[in-house]
């Protein structure tokens, strides 16, 4: 996944294979993200997500499949059985053989290879898929008769999963049309429904709204459109409850969405984002929003994208990583607390595979399993053993 080579280029309308990036190493030495067995690249859109960022938490996976989480854990998303925050990565009893980890605002979630997700911590509206609205203090089954995930995003407060075959189904609040079901309402939603897409190939949920890569390269968004995230060049105070088309993309293969703001990895390295643009989150180096994607200049070889609330970073196929946008606490890791309206690499940091950004800190993993974060850190969520906010790299501590 780093300098060893990712092709850039693909069939994006082939058939979603995710793989483990532990799985990448078998048979050598590369650890995460090296050849695969027969020696060859894995494929780009082959990489799943194996670290993942809350509000205020974070989630990796490690390369024997178990799960490890840190920062808050006030609403018991860290998967103790208890609430309480931790300044280093404690192991997720009940949960192994995992390749996927995603998270919420204030809860968790971890898919294994067999396509079987638990989920934990807080629930409102019905966020967890496990039936009910109650916090769950330790991983419990996603139940809504949902059997096998190959892709699963959460949001805010909502969440979506993509099944077998392409189809899309959301969960939990819907207060702005997020669930793409055509209703806006607040009431629970713990029964996922149906969300008239094409076949999709990847998910994306922001604060508010929502966005599926599909198979053919084509992405559609629904929910909140104030900023215009929804990429459609409409902007709008009334959500958007049912799927729009974004508007001239046709070889999307990733997504990330931030609180009002989107952006989608190309097939051929580049991205392109849209949507709010106050703190330079679109990396084009203005601050004007945008409603329809715009190229983000300056960066090639983009292997995977991530957004926070108001920052992005990307990994490159060198195995570096580039962020940009807000920088209030240290985010963006250039040693600064200044916002930056381009891509600024971060100095110290090589053999990314995987980056994770939550409200105000950034995770990235490493090829060799370990995590290094930086940002904001009052509730423990950069892992380092303190509380202290930090604008460069520090490593992730695993009792």
């Amino acid at each position: 996944m780093h300098g060893a080579g990712i092709p850039m280029r693909f069939d994006a309308r082939a058939p979603l294979v995710l793989i483990s990036i532990a799985a990448c190493g078998n048979g050598g030495s590369g650890g995460p993200g090296g050849p695969t067995a027969d020696g060859s690249p894995p494929r780009l859109d082959a990489i799943p997500l194996h670290i993942a960022a809350g509000g205020q938490h974070t989630c990796a996976v490690t390369p024997d499949g178990a799960v490890r989480c840190w920062g808050a854990g006030n609403a018991s998303q860290l998967g103790q059985g208890r609430a309480g925050d931790s300044s280093v990565g404690l192991l997720v009893p009940g949960v192994s053989d995992v390749d996927q980890v995603a998270l919420g605002y204030e809860f968790s979630c971890a898919r294994a290879k067999s396509g079987a997700t638990q989920c934990w911590g807080a629930n409102p509206r019905g966020a967890l898929g496990d039936g009910t609205t109650a916090i769950q203090v330790s991983p419990r089954p996603v139940t809504l008769s949902i059997d096998h995930l190959p892709d699963q995003a959460q949001g805010h407060w909502s969440s979506c999963a993509l099944h077998d075959g392409g189809q899309v189904s959301c969960w939990g609040d819907d207060s702005s049309g997020q669930l793409g079901t055509g209703g806006v309402d607040s009431d629970d939603h713990a029964a996922p429904a149906r969300v008239e897409v094409p076949a999709a190939a990847r998910l994306a949920l922001g604060y508010f709204h929502a966005c599926a890569a599909l198979v053919d390269g084509r992405v559609t968004c629904w929910g909140s459109n104030g900023w215009g995230e929804l990429g459609d060049g409409d902007i709008s105070s009334t959500p958007v409850a049912t799927p729009v088309m974004v508007d001239g993309l046709t070889d999307a293969v990733r997504l990330a969405a931030g609180q009002q703001w989107t952006c989608a990895l190309r097939t051929g390295g580049t991205l392109a984002c849209w949507g709010d643009n106050r703190n330079g989150q679109l990396g084009d180096g203005t601050t004007m929003f945008r409603p329809r994607p715009v190229e983000v200049p300056g960066l090639s070889g983009v292997v995977h994208v991530a957004a926070g609330r108001k920052h992005a970073c990307a990994v490159t196929s060198e195995g570096a990583l580039w962020c940009w946008g807000r920088n209030d606490v240290g985010q963006l890791g250039d040693g600064s607390t200044m916002d930056r309206h381009a891509p600024t690499r971060v100095d110290g940091l090589s053999g990314v595979v995987a980056v994770a950004l939550g409200d105000l800190h950034t995770c990235a993993l490493l090829e060799d399993g370990g995590v290094r974060c930086f940002g904001s850190n009052a509730r423990g969520q950069l892992g380092d053993g303190s509380t202290t906010d930090r604008d460069r790299p520090v490593t992730v501590m695993w009792p």
